[in-house]
């Protein structure tokens, strides 16, 4: 395979017939399904349909199903009679019009084990490099790949296929969709065309710099500044939803703390709505942080339950349990206090944990009154007051919720929605995006590094406009590799499908 590039630094993929024609499963292995997608592209594509079914490629109208039976290749056709190893749909997609831009067929057998098996092992059977018909299986991300390189996609648009693969949650979903819809490409190829405008502008002051005038020469090379800052404006609010999406990702880490026996295992467990944690009267049951990962609304959270926090205990076990419920506390995104409306202080050591968050860095803070079911709604009125004026520097969210009743909990879930959306949400309200680490490490590290390199240089009293076009190329290089379109991309392809599953 050959890279070649036009005038506009295009890439332009020729693929050579001498590729080997892979195969795979597109459906999951080793499981027994209804149905069993395999999956071939590459030019000897119609040979293996045509081995198997005993019927020629041209009976097949492109993109349309068709069922065919398909029969056994054997290492020596001579000696062994061939048998049929089922009735599959099949589907034909000519070159270039596919998935990949070759050839592909993809077989939609029956999804038993011996099914598979058989059909795998004949077409592994036509494999015969002396009459140059080079076939063997799918190495992980080997169909992106091609497709990748044979122009169908660009690099952000493939990673997305592998981040819509592995979406967990509905939100994770719709944040990958506008990479996987080439919203996001636009976006690049755009900053890309901008940044090229003011490349062109340098490369014209740099070879006409002897007919310019000072004056002229000082005007455009301001008016490339307010374009290169109002790109660098755009850049940084794009990181910043990138970096917001990193915790979609993770999981929202959300801790429950509170004192012994104030029913955070049991809030806990209507949460999940499974029996998670053992719930019981006596304080200090839980002794090591529960960890559970749920969707709360289309959101992924991390869900931590922590041992009881109190001034004192004589168990030494107890005592770690509460120093990694410290610890928990800290790392949290969201945190709820959870306090037994029935006995409604604040342990002091709670207090303190509280009210000493660095102010700049405060937890998102919801109080949990539980046990409602136990007291009178005038009691419960004056546990809320109790609570906001001991915790009137941090005005935290207060809910109520009894795990007996399940009264509150459809609010208490509505609330962390609530919170989840906030904390994935920019400052100005725009959503998160969800891309690669590898784009967010480009973005920072190339495009606005060379950005930054232009701006320090034009302020230099000594600044040369060779260094200025060169930090813009920097930048302009960056944007080919996120894109996949820069040269020498062999290793960062081999990081990018290494992390897709066989068949894709």
């Amino acid at each position: 395979m050959n890279l070649l590039r036009n005038t506009l630094g295009k890439r332009l993929y020729v693929t050579s017939s001498n590729l080997p024609t892979i195969y795979a499963l597109g459906t999951p292995a080793g499981t027994k399904s209804a149905i069993a997608i395999l999956r071939v592209s590459g030019s000897q594509a119609p040979h293996i349909y045509e081995s198997l079914t005993k019927q020629r490629i041209t009976k097949l109208k492109p993109r349309f199903a068709h069922v065919d039976q398909i029969y056994s290749i054997n290492n020596n056709l001579q000696s062994e009679p061939r048998s049929l190893l089922d009735s599959p749909l099949v589907l034909y997609f000519p070159k270039p019009n596919s998935f990949t831009g070759e050839d592909m067929i993809e077989f939609h057998l029956h999804g038993g084990k011996a099914i598979i098996d058989a059909v795998i092992k004949s077409i592994s059977n036509l494999h015969d490099p002396n009459n140059l018909i080079n076939i063997r299986y799918s190495e992980p991300g080997e169909f992106s790949r091609r497709a990748f390189q044979n122009g169908k996609f660009d690099l952000t648009e493939v990673e997305s296929i592998n981040d819509l693969i592995n979406a967990e949650t509905e939100t994770q979903r719709k944040y990958v969709v506008s990479s996987f819809n080439g919203k996001n490409k636009m976006i690049f190829t755009q900053w890309r065309t901008n940044l090229v405008s003011a490349m062109a502008k340098l490369t014209a002051l740099i070879d006409f710099a002897d007919d310019n005038e000072m004056e002229n020469d000082s005007y455009l090379l301001n008016e490339i500044e307010t374009e290169v800052v109002r790109m660098k404006e755009q850049i940084i609010k794009f990181t910043d939803q990138l970096n917001k999406s990193k915790i979609l990702i993770d999981g929202i880490k959300l801790v429950l703390f509170g004192s012994p026996n104030v029913g955070k295992s049991s809030i806990l467990n209507c949460i999940t709505s499974e029996e998670l944690a053992i719930v019981s009267d006596i304080p200090g049951t839980t002794r090591d942080s529960i960890n559970s990962v749920i969707d709360i609304n289309g959101y992924k959270v991390v869900i931590i339950d922590t041992a009881g926090i109190r001034n004192k205990s004589d168990d030494p076990i107890e005592k770690i349990g509460i120093r990694k419920a410290k610890q928990k506390f800290q790392e949290g995104d969201i945190c709820l206090l959870i306090i037994d409306s029935t006995n409604a202080s604040i342990d002091s050591t709670l207090l303190e944990m509280v009210q000493s968050q660095d102010k700049d860095n405060m937890k998102q803070l919801v109080v949990v009154l539980n046990k409602t079911d136990l007291v009178s709604s005038q009691e419960l009125t004056q546990i809320k007051n109790q609570i906001e004026n001991s915790l009137s520097s941090i005005s935290p969210l207060i809910t109520t919720v009894s795990c007996k009743t399940q009264d509150g909990i459809q609010q208490l879930l509505s609330m962390l929605t609530k919170q989840c959306r906030d904390l994935t949400t920019t400052q100005e309200g725009v959503e998160p995006i969800i891309m690669s680490q590898r784009v967010n490490d480009i973005l920072t590290n190339d495009i606005l590094y060379g950005i930054d390199e232009f701006l320090r240089n034009k302020e230099s009293q000594n600044r040369d406009l060779i260094i200025l076009s060169e930090s813009l190329k920097y930048s302009i290089d960056g944007i080919g590799k996120i894109l996949g379109d820069a040269v020498g991309l062999d290793e960062v392809l081999n990081v990018v499908f290494s992390k897709f599953c066989i068949g894709k």
